[in-house]
């Protein structure tokens, strides 16, 4: 029988243990697509993982108005 010393384990899902490309790639699309702005290929996407959603949504639909960039990541979410 094997014990754990710890109470919690955390996976750090960069990229290491699995690839987020399609999934986040995906997700991005698909807020983007809800509000009418133009989608993009996912090898475009890659440049995007990483960085906070309010930053990519601002480049991705060239707005700064956060309103607008709140409602893209609340989709994405």
């Amino acid at each position: 029988m094997i014990t754990m010393k710890h109470q919690y384990l955390l996976f750090d899902l960069d990229g290491t243990l699995s690839d987020p490309k399609a999934g986040i790639s995906r997700c991005l699309n698909y807020a983007l697509a809800a509000f009418d702005f133009a989608t993009h290929p996912p090898a475009m996407l890659t440049q995007f993982i990483g960085p906070p959603l309010d930053q990519t949504f601002g480049q991705l639909a060239g707005t700064a108005e956060p309103a607008v960039i709140n409602t893209l990541v609340a989709k994405y979410r």
